[in-house]
């Protein structure tokens, strides 16, 4: 675990130098916009390797828990460990679920495999890194066969490479369209397409040269700018807590929208799964009695 942590504070502090989304490795908590929140003692990485090393306080082999620093002895962790290395398998579905960080460390390579697809749905940032090696191709995304799709669907897209950026169609054609401006410029000269109109301005020289140039009245080609599908503006959540203002983790929670029901499992922190519509929308939320148990510090 020291080793894994080592590992992935050193590339985290790489790829936030270098612009990339911050890790959170603990124990200070990372907010969305990779700011720094509080201290958190659990739910990181930091939390199961000090709370490993803290497992001998307070027990006959350390009384005086002296191998105790930020984190308690004895903690109800699992760690699995075997030298000769350790597999999960079944013939069916494999479910690895958190209720907060799932961290994946490798010393060497990282392989991922499937016969089918292979989907990730991220809630708020996606943020890939890679240190790479010098005059060495660093990231490949290759598509044996199919169309490659890249949308920003409600924001702006950059594109940019310190040395050559070179743009290939082996057997088709290039296109840029859009709707407002195109604006190709270098050296303080510019080339700007922008309603109806063409610029030609430059500093130095133009040359245009061609076996015959023909000139004729105004011509137009229409462009179809298909929209994107608009995301979900609305969201919400409820919270549980009982008298004693604690969470009610487990309880499960039946939320009817109007158009279906669904049932939420409370997590730990008494919230249910955050709701998304795409329009203002009331939602009722009902108990299911039956999953409650009493408070057992009232009995």
């Amino acid at each position: 675990l020291d080793a894994a942590l080592a590992l992935a504070q050193s590339l985290a502090d790489t790829a936030t130098a270098q612009l990339a989304d911050t890790l959170e490795t603990g124990p200070t908590e990372i907010k969305p916009d990779n700011g720094k929140g509080v201290n958190k003692a659990d739910g990181h990485l930091q939390h199961h390797a000090a709370a490993l090393r803290a497992w001998e306080a307070g027990s006959n082999t350390d009384k005086e828990g002296k191998t105790t620093k930020e984190q308690a002895g004895q903690q109800p962790l699992m760690i699995l460990s075997a030298p000769a290395g350790l597999a999960a398998t079944t013939d069916n579905s494999l479910t690895l679920a958190a209720g907060s960080n799932i961290d994946q460390v490798a010393q060497r390579d990282l392989n991922q495999t499937s016969g089918r697809r292979w989907l990730h749905n991220v809630g708020q940032h996606l943020s890939l890194f890679v240190a790479g090696v010098k005059d060495k191709v660093s990231l490949k995304l290759i598509a044996a066969r199919g169309k490659v799709q890249v949308q920003a669907q409600s924001g702006a897209m950059e594109l940019t490479a310190d040395k050559n950026i070179t743009i290939t169609s082996c057997k088709g054609k290039v296109q840029i369209s859009a709707k407002a401006e195109i604006l190709l410029t270098s050296g303080g000269g510019y080339i700007k397409l922008s309603g109806g109109n063409i610029e030609v301005h430059c500093p130095g020289t133009v040359s245009v040269k061609g076996a015959e140039h023909a000139l004729s009245g105004p011509a137009s080609i229409g462009v179809n700018m298909k929209g994107f599908p608009s995301a979900e503006r609305y969201d919400e959540k409820f919270q549980l807590l009982g008298p004693n203002g604690k969470p009610l983790p487990g309880v499960q929670l039946l939320v009817d929208d109007g158009k279906q029901q669904l049932l939420h499992r409370i997590k730990r922190d008494g919230s249910n799964q955050r709701i998304h519509t795409s329009q203002a929308t009331p939602l009722a939320a009902e108990l299911v009695w039956d999953a409650i148990q009493p408070d057992q510090d009232k009995h």
